[in-house]
């Protein structure tokens, strides 16, 4: 009878175990029409990863997990022309769309492979576009800081973390 009830409660935590979500698994958002002529949608929360790597995503990880979701230069230009953007003190932008609605894209830092920066003042978001470099693939991602400056930025190393805002294509 002991043998019958620890193989039950065995198979119980078994059972328990699996259906846990892991430790790193993302928190999913509400995706945002902002009227945008595109029709895409943003979503409201960036995604997010263990504390290790404080949320942000290497360029690899983050195609290999989000990439056809990963907006790209022409829907991050669209956001940043179409859209009235305002800093938020150590938050980061509010963005308002032409339909009123709006998001905030967080200024989580970046990490430039020496520490982690800038959390409140600046942070990156990758985009999924490459553009060639005489040297090989430089990974484009949006570079954003209190100082109101948002604009492109590209690197030859994979190893920057940055965060990912994902979008829901029309």
């Amino acid at each position: 009878m002991k043998k019958i009830l620890y193989i039950f409660i065995a198979a119980l935590c078994f059972t328990a175990c699996e259906n846990n979500e892991p430790s790193n698994s993302t928190v999913k958002g509400e995706y945002i029409d902002l009227g945008l002529p595109s029709g895409t949608k943003w979503n409201t929360i960036n995604e997010t990863k263990s504390s290790e790597s404080n949320g942000l995503y290497r360029y690899a990880e983050a195609i290999r997990l989000f990439e056809e979701n990963i907006p790209t230069n022409a829907q991050w230009l669209e956001l940043k022309d179409e859209c009235t953007w305002t800093w938020k003190d150590s938050v980061g932008y509010e963005i308002v769309g032409p339909n009123g609605k709006s998001i905030i894209l967080h200024a989580e830092g970046m990490d430039m492979g020496k520490g982690y920066l800038g959390a409140g003042e600046r942070g990156g978001y990758w985009s999924s576009d490459k553009g060639e470099a005489p040297l090989g693939w430089r990974f484009m991602y949006l570079r954003i800081n209190s100082s109101e400056f948002i604009y492109f930025d590209y690197d030859d190393y994979q190893y920057i973390g940055c965060s990912v805002r994902l979008i829901e294509n029309p």
